[in-house]
């Protein structure tokens, strides 16, 4: 039985996701007008962006009729919130893909699942769809992104806001603005929006309004699909001003912040790692394109737009890529980008901690007695990172492999079913190998495989799954 206090809660988590859900579609009409959309357009936007502030009236209304005062809920049942809200703005998000006859039902759903994950994954076709349903399309991604990010906070909320259910002790790794509550989400959300606005402006030498608008939206939020597709013109600024978004979106916002506190930080930022990775995987391909006398730039984007998520295709993707390229894709799209940014993956963060606990016991067994200069509790709140991280590690290798399995045996092939695998589950949409066959000429079972593997990656189960059970948050501490 739920008491009033604990539904009270429940109400208004509802509630604010409802506010922020009614708002973006709002902002969505004002630059319907560049796309000039039939008549029945705006209707059909006014009556989706009326609806969450009339069900926003009507929880108001329950929540005070309801007896008991707010407390504060365990952390499963706030992840829970989210997660079926994250479903019903995917289900009510392909409400435009089908009331305008461009797919079926369940295309749209497939279509809005893939564009509030973020996944390239797309059955739009351009030139063929009308641009007002790609805006919609990108847009959809941009307020996926912007609700992944509410989930981050969640999870800072849990750790570091009031009343947070788990003392400071079990989560020891500090930062500096935990006095700051209010500042990591402030600043994640400006800094979002900033990277949105920069890139809106810097398209604009080189498209229509209507392009650059969609295009930014698009690559902001890793999403992939604007009003060119899947891929981008072949214009050289173009490259260049979005292979600065996807590495600003890439980054870890709460880190900058962290940085912008304190005029000296003792370890790198999470950044200089993620650069690092990217020039190294960067270096690996162009010394085999020169080795074999191919194209690099557009390759070297490819790597870009894998490790960050976005799924975009170079101009003339797919044609000439080899399997070296195929598996320096597979492992960024693994990496991806940092923690606490819009991107997928395992993240940055994880990677360089596994990597750490290798180097110290190669160390350790040839060094027996070398000084580590890990105590304290700075080693244990490493030691707490470590484990949730080989904890995450496995349960991202589980499902990977389940979904590959899946798909393998629905007759995409071995190569085809991990690559698709990882793409969706990485959020990424990057698909070379199943080009040939192409995502419209999928069956439903692997649709619905897709769906759940994308929906798996960009929510991050494993972290609710892991806050869930108290054994497994036991494997974790150590």
């Amino acid at each position: 039985m739920v008491s009033g206090a604990s539904f009270k809660v429940h109400l208004l988590s509802l509630k604010k996701y409802l506010f922020f859900y009614g708002i973006s579609i709002v902002i969505f009409i004002l630059p319907l007008t560049f796309f000039h959309p039939p008549s029945y357009v705006y209707p059909l936007f006014t009556i989706m962006a009326l609806l969450p502030f009339t069900i926003l009236l009507a929880l108001d209304v329950l929540a005070r009729l309801r007896p008991g005062v707010p407390r504060s809920l365990p952390i499963g049942p706030r992840f829970l919130d989210l997660t079926l809200f994250f479903l019903a703005i995917s289900l009510y998000g392909s409400i435009p893909y089908f009331s305008t006859h461009v797919l079926s039902p369940a295309d749209a759903l497939f279509e809005s699942l893939s564009a509030t994950t973020t996944t390239s994954f797309t059955l739009l076709e351009r030139g063929r769809t009308p641009s007002f349903i790609l805006l919609w399309r990108a847009y959809q991604s941009w307020q996926g992104a912007l609700f992944y990010l509410l989930f981050i906070v969640e999870v800072l909320r849990y750790y570091w806001g009031p009343g947070a259910e788990t003392p400071q002790r079990e989560f020891p790794i500090k930062f500096p603005f935990i006095a700051y509550r209010r500042a990591p989400v402030s600043f994640s959300l400006l800094f979002f929006m900033s990277i949105t606005a920069f890139l809106f402006i810097a398209y604009l030498p080189f498209m229509r309004i209507e392009d650059a608008l969609s295009l930014s939206f698009a690559v902001s939020s890793t999403g992939g699909v604007s009003t060119y597709g899947h891929t981008l013109p072949d214009v050289e600024g173009v490259y260049f001003v979005t292979s600065i978004g996807l590495i600003l979106v890439s980054l870890n916002f709460i880190e900058l912040l962290r940085a912008g506190f304190r005029r000296s930080v003792k370890e790198p930022l999470e950044g200089y790692y993620y650069l690092i990775f990217l020039g190294l995987f960067s270096l690996l391909f162009a010394v085999r394109s020169l080795l074999s006398g191919t194209q690099i730039t557009y390759g070297l984007f490819a790597l870009l737009s894998a490790s960050s998520g976005a799924g975009i295709y170079p101009h003339g993707w797919p044609s000439g890529i080899d399997d070296f390229t195929l598996y320096l894709l597979l492992l960024l799209m693994a990496i991806g980008g940092c923690t606490f940014s819009v991107t997928s993956g395992l993240k940055v963060k994880r990677v360089v901690s596994i990597l750490r606990a290798i180097y110290r016991e190669l160390l350790r067994a040839i060094h027996p007695r070398a000084y580590l200069g890990l105590q304290g509790e700075h080693w244990s709140g490493e030691r707490f990172f470590l484990h949730s991280t080989i904890f995450i590690f496995f349960l991202y290798m589980g499902a990977t492999l389940t979904g590959a399995v899946l798909l393998i045996i629905s007759g995409l092939g071995i190569r085809n079913g991990i690559f698709l695998a990882l793409s969706a589950l990485t959020n990424t949409g990057l698909d070379p190998l199943t080009e040939a066959i192409g995502i419209n000429n999928f069956t439903p079972f692997q649709k619905f495989c897709t769906m759940v593997l994308m929906l798996v990656g960009r929510l991050e189960v494993v972290i609710p799954v892991f806050l869930f059970s108290p054994s497994l948050r036991r494997f974790a501490r150590g």
